[in-house]
């Protein structure tokens, strides 16, 4: 049983992939913090996975959401100079449009998160 879970996980990623076009900003939280939880890695390139709908969703995401998306980058060790440049720019611009209405766990959610350096 335990062998098929790498390759439903396989799927469920390409479907994903397939849904970019769909996704919402809080769907995005939401993946990134369940692949920190699943152990699942991400593809270097973030035009290859689904991360492509970054830069569009992080404009709507609220505080929690901006919080949970940056940690959970960092968690999965994603290198802030592997983002394209407008990747990196959406992030900050997340960050500063809802940094004051993160509550305290949210902003050091934010801060563990920026180790994506």
């Amino acid at each position: 049983m335990a062998k098929e879970i790498p390759d439903v996980l396989d799927k469920l990623l390409r479907k994903l992939f397939l849904l970019r076009d769909y996704i919402n900003e809080e769907d995005v939280a939401l993946a990134l913090v369940g692949f920190v939880l699943l152990g699942i890695r991400l593809q270097a390139s973030p035009s290859s996975t689904f991360l492509e709908v970054l830069p569009r969703t992080m404009r709507y995401m609220d505080a929690q959401q901006v919080a949970n998306s940056v940690w959970a980058l960092g968690k999965l060790e994603v290198l802030w100079d592997s983002l394209p440049l407008g990747h990196r720019k959406a992030i900050g611009e997340g960050i500063l449009r809802t940094g004051r209405k993160m509550t305290p766990q949210g902003i050091a959610n934010t801060i563990h998160g920026n180790k994506i350096r």
